[in-house]
This record gives structure tokens, sequence and C-alpha cells, in this order.
């Protein structure tokens, strides 16, 4: 896909929209002005009563108008400051960004947020970006128009495939056959399959060192550089970087173990409340070396986690978010800590919070 600017003659369009508006109020008002001499009471009322509506939905278009006038100067000083003092990537390097997009076909809701968490990291980006997308075949258009309405605000090359998890689903469950022999039930590997996804990466994508795995639920603020250089403090042991959980997410789901042993914090706010996967740092090329790592992809001999740490979910597979908690309780050393300013969520009970939303880097929605 070919580098598109942020054009001026947007702004043109929406100035000459917004006088048009001004037109019609100011040819309104004279209208009004003339009818009150010639129309009886009632017709007046009515009249009147439709000119408001109008008036209304003009204002509400007008303040739509104004809102893009405002993110189109918020684009441009972010094009003109966004480079300042990041470091730029070696030449032809490029980031990969990961993405789950699955039914947005269904759901207007998402869509929207993926449209504006994609814009937000191609105005921010000064490097190219290589998307890779997870989808159904119904969303594959709609994935489209997604990528056509962010290429407006793109101010950097980029370029994006789509993959089904029906086309890809024999190959992912091959390559666990393959690297999980061990697992001998299908329904741990379909689990991983379809709940564990971007664990997975490191076989699918084996030319590929780093990753970047956003939720469309998460607004980048800053250049996706930054971002991407934090894999540099990863330690020969981390493998995967994420922030934690803002929230007692896992506090009830800890309340058993934490009664039996007393001095564990695990679900606490205050000790390991968990990570949130909104935002991960995939270092693949280490997590295919790390074979501490993959024993915990092996959820049927790892299964006794739940047990020793007396998870809720004890008689059910733990979701990606749940296993990952129990990986960096058994194992801390495997996940890198990103600052919490790297993925604000908006709905936090922690003392810090508010120091996370003095320069937030990356902003998760609800």
């Amino acid at each position: 896909m070919n580098r598109h600017k942020f054009s001026e003659k947007k702004m043109i369009r929406l100035l000459l929209n917004a006088l048009s508006v001004i037109r019609s109020g100011i040819d309104s008002i004279a209208k009004l002005c003339y009818l009150k001499r010639r129309r009886s009471t009632s017709e007046k009322c009515v009249i009147a009563t439709v000119l408001i509506i109008i008036y209304y939905f003009y204002k509400g278009a007008d303040q739509n108008r104004r809102s893009e006038m405002q993110d189109f100067r918020s684009y441009k000083m972010i094009a003109k400051h966004s480079t300042l003092n990041i470091p730029s990537l070696p030449m032809n390097e490029k980031i990969h960004v990961a993405m789950g997009l699955l039914f947005v076909s269904l759901d207007p809701k998402s869509a929207a947020r993926a449209v504006e968490t994609i814009s937000w990291i191609l105005v921010q980006s000064s490097a190219k970006i290589q998307f890779h997308i997870f989808a159904d075949v119904n969303s594959i258009d709609t994935i489209h128009r997604i990528f056509k309405l962010a290429d407006d605000k793109a101010l950097v090359d980029y370029d994006y495939d789509i993959e089904t998890l029906d086309t890809i689903y024999d190959d992912l469950i091959d390559h666990v056959k393959v690297h999980q022999p061990r697992i001998t039930l299908d329904i741990f590997r379909e689990h991983l399959v379809t709940q564990m996804l971007p664990l997975l990466f490191m076989y699918h994508y084996s030319s590929v060192d780093k990753m970047i795995f956003v939720s469309h639920n998460l607004q980048v603020r800053s250049n996706l550089i930054e971002l991407y250089n934090i894999f540099h403090n990863f330690s020969d042991n981390n493998v995967i970087g994420m922030a934690k959980l803002q929230n007692a997410k896992y506090y009830d789901s800890f309340v058993e173990h934490r009664y039996l042993f007393p001095k564990s914090k695990i679900g606490r706010l205050d000790g390991n409340p968990g990570f949130d996967i909104n935002l991960m740092l995939l270092k693949l090329g280490k997590m295919r070396e790390s074979k501490h790592f993959q024993k915990y992809l092996d959820l049927e001999s790892q299964f006794y986690l739940l047990k020793k740490y007396n998870f809720k979910t004890v008689e059910q597979l733990p979701n990606m978010e749940e296993w990952i908690t129990l990986i960096a309780t058994e194992s801390p050393e495997l996940i890198y800590g990103l600052p919490c300013q790297w993925n604000v969520q908006l709905k936090s009970e922690t003392v810090e919070h508010e120091k996370c939303l003095e320069q937030p880097k990356a902003v998760a929605l609800q």
C-alpha cells in the first residue's frame, strides 16, 4: 500500500461545508421573517418547528465538522513533532503489528474503534508498519474499508495482510503437534489455537523476531518506535512485555490461595494483580528459543497450576490473560513489565493511576 498524506484539500472542503451551513441558516431566518407576514399562526408554528429541527440537525453536523477540523490540526501537530528525540529504525527495518479483528462486520462499534486504533498508529509512527490481521471470512471487506478510512490520516508507509482463522487453523494445529508433542488431547490443541493465538505467533511467523500485538480497544498516543525500542530492555529470559492490570480483576479469583498462603500477593493491586493483554510485546525469537516458556504451552501437563494457585477456573480451561497471569506468578522472569503509561486503563483502582495519566502513551478503552 502506497503512502498517503493527510491532504490540505480536506481542510478546505471542511471550511466550505461550514460556510454552507452558515448560509443555510441565514436563508432559513430570512424565510421565517417573510412567512410571518403571509402565514396563519398554525402554519407558522409548524414551519418554525421544522426550522428548529433543521437547525439542530445542522448544528450536530457542524460539531462533527469542527471535530474533524480539530483532528486535522492534531494530526498535523503530531506529524510535525512526533519524531523529535525518537531514534529511527535501521534502514529497511519495519515494525510488525498484529491485530485480531474477528466479527467486526457484525459489530460497528468494534469496527469504529479499529479505525481509530489503526489511524493513531499510522499518524504517530515514523517507521514503516506491517500489519498482520486475523479475521473471519465475512469481515474481510469490512477490514479493507477500515484501512481505507485510516489511510486518509497515514503519515508513514505501511502494508497489511489478512489471514482468516479457518484457512490457517490446520497449519496452527500442525505447529502445536510438532512443537508440543506431549499434548495428546485435541481439546487442548484447539484451545491454544482459538484462545491463545498470539502465543503461537512464534511458530506462524518463523522469520519474524519481534512483534507487537495490539487490541482494537487500544489507542496509541506515542511514536511506535518508542514502544518498539523497549525490546532492547528485555533481559535474556524475558519473552513477553505487558503492563500490569490497574484494577482488582483477579482479586476474587485467588482469594482461596491467599487464605491458605497469607503472604501471597497474587491478585492484589499492591502485588501481582495480573497482566492486561490489550498490548503485548512478543519477542518471537526468544519465545522460539526458550524451552522454559514453551513448556507452559503444554496446557495438558501444566494444568496443575490451576490447582496450585487455587484458581477459580480449576474446572475449565483458562483464557490467555488468565494463563499469562499464572505463568507470571510461577515464572516472573519470563515477563517484562511495561510502564503503566503504555496501557492506561480507564477503569483503574490503583493509587498510581494519576501517575499513569500524566503522560499516557497508550489508552485501553473499555
